[in-house]
Parts: structure tokens; C-alpha cells; sequence
């Protein structure tokens, strides 16, 4: 199908639409072409590729949509596009580094919802945790797994973590100095 695409991409040279930005001192050039009326398994889709060049390094990214692609959302479908693959990125990641299709064999839903609860929860934290520069002497998740588990067994948790109405406090992201 994505053959397929590249030749009929070819039929519809006015199916283009050339973007020029700059971003952090780069000059980016993205350059969106689309196919419309793609036929699979009796489905009607749409293809759109991006071709971004950063600087001299061009990536090009590719979809299937069910949304008709034109001149005014080929943009937007890109960017839905590429945003969904981020998440898709992160479900891998849950497969693959925090093992969630083999980490409960059981048969109760709600133990198997709770324990996915969790998986989500930690997979966030160390997202944050790698985005941010607390770790940055840590090479091993292995050992920053075994420095917070020290710290869970050795801290004291102070009164004022255990208080059952917890005084109104708020918690803000920055996005630090650019």
C-alpha cells in the first residue's frame, strides 16, 4: 500500500503543501503531500507524508487516515499523526521494558487493572524522571531502582505525609530557561 501511495503521489503534484519554520535556531522545511481514495479491505483511507529537513538531515513520516486529506488539515493530520506515535512509543516500551503483556497471570480484573494502574504510574515517573536532570550521574535504571528503594526503606516518612486532611497545596511545572 505505501508503493502504492508513492506512485499515485506522483498523479496529484498539486496534492503539496511546503511549510518553512524556525525552531531553537534551526531552519526546518516540511513539504506535506497526500493521496486521497486509497482502497484497503474495502476501507477508503487517505495517505500523508511529511518530509521534514532539519538543518541537511531530512526524516519523513507516513499515515493512513480516515480523515479526508486536503490543503487546509494535511498539517493537522500530520501532527495527530506523529503525536499518536509517540504514544504508540510508549506502549512498546511498556511491552517491552516493563514486561505488561506477561506481569500478571491471573484471572481477577480488578488485581489485573490495579497492577496495569501501576505500570502506568511508574513508566510516568520515569518518564519524568528522565526528562528532568535529577539522575543525570545515573547510567543503570537498574541502580536508580536500587537507590529508591534504599531511600523507601531507610527515609522516615515525616507526620505531615500521614495527616488525613493534608493542608491545600498546589504543584507547577516549569518549563525552565530556554
Amino acid at each position: 500500500m505505501y508503493d502504492e501511495a508513492l506512485e499515485l503521489r506522483k498523479l496529484a503534484p498539486q496534492n503539496r503543501r511546503v511549510r518553512t519554520v524556525t525552531r531553537e535556531g534551526h531552519r526546518i522545511v516540511q513539504v506535506y503531500t497526500w493521496v486521497n481514495g486509497l482502497q484497503y479491505q474495502g476501507v477508503a483511507m487517505d495517505f500523508v507524508m511529511c518530509e521534514e529537513t532539519v538543518d541537511d538531515k531530512t526524516t519523513t513520516f507516513a499515515f493512513l487516515t480516515n480523515f479526508n486529506a486536503s490543503d487546509d488539515n494535511v498539517e493537522n493530520i500530520a501532527e495527530g499523526g506523529r503525536a499518536r506515535w509517540n504514544i504508540e512509543e510508549g506502549f512498546n516500551e511498556q511491552k517491552t521494558g516493563y514486561e505488561l503483556e506477561h506481569f500478571c497471570h491471573c484471572k481477577d480484573l480488578d488485581l489485573m487493572l490495579n497492577l496495569y494502574y501501576l505500570l502506568q504510574i511508574a513508566h510516568l515517573f520515569m518518564q519524568l524522571l528522565a526528562s528532568s536532570d535529577l539522575i543525570q550521574d545515573i547510567t543503570h535504571l537498574s541502580f536508580l531502582a536500587k537507590l529508591l528503594l534504599e531511600a523507601w526503606r531507610n527515609l522516615l516518612l515525616p507526620d505531615e505525609l500521614l495527616d488525613p486532611i493534608p493542608p491545600a497545596g498546589q504543584i507547577r511545572f516549569n518549563k525552565g530557561p530556554t
